[in-house]
């Protein structure tokens, strides 16, 4: 049995949040480059903004949902934010620098363990308990497992 996380379960995810909020939480002066978060457009209902800190500022990128897919640059389009959030995590592919490090909402329901791995899709299996953790090519990834927060 196969179950996407949901994208208000993830921990880079702080829904419906001003940008004055944003970059409050992602306190930029403090912050090393690449500590990002994903929130909700407020200019553009159904868009997202990606919110990145570089050289102790925040910068933030629509994220504009088209046809099924995102993107931020018309060029690159996504199935979802999580595929979006791994490429970028990937390849700064245009953005001011690569994104490092989410910052964690505390209402997310999934945590990090490994701060070594960041894969941002995932396909749970449940075999055993706790569930064991694939990414999109179900390439096993044994020192990064995620459990629930409760």
């Amino acid at each position: 049995m196969h179950q996407r996380v949901k994208v208000n379960e993830m921990p880079w995810f702080h829904g419906k949040i001003a940008r004055e909020r944003a970059e409050e939480l992602l306190n930029a002066p403090n912050s090393p480059d690449g500590v990002f978060l994903v929130r909700e457009s407020y200019n553009f209902p159904g868009d997202y903004t990606l919110c990145v800190c570089y050289q102790g500022k925040v910068e933030h990128y629509r994220v504009i949902a088209k046809k099924n897919t995102l993107t931020i640059d018309e060029e690159e389009k996504f199935e979802n934010l999580t595929t979006l959030v791994d490429h970028y995590m990937k390849d700064a592919d245009g953005l001011c620098t690569r994104l490092t490090e989410p910052k964690r909402n505390s209402d997310s329901k999934i945590a990090y363990h490994d701060v070594n791995y960041r894969v941002s899709y995932f396909v749970f299996v449940y075999l055993s308990s706790p569930p064991i953790a694939y990414n999109k090519s179900h390439i096993f990834y044994k020192s990064y497992l995620l459990h629930d927060k409760n």
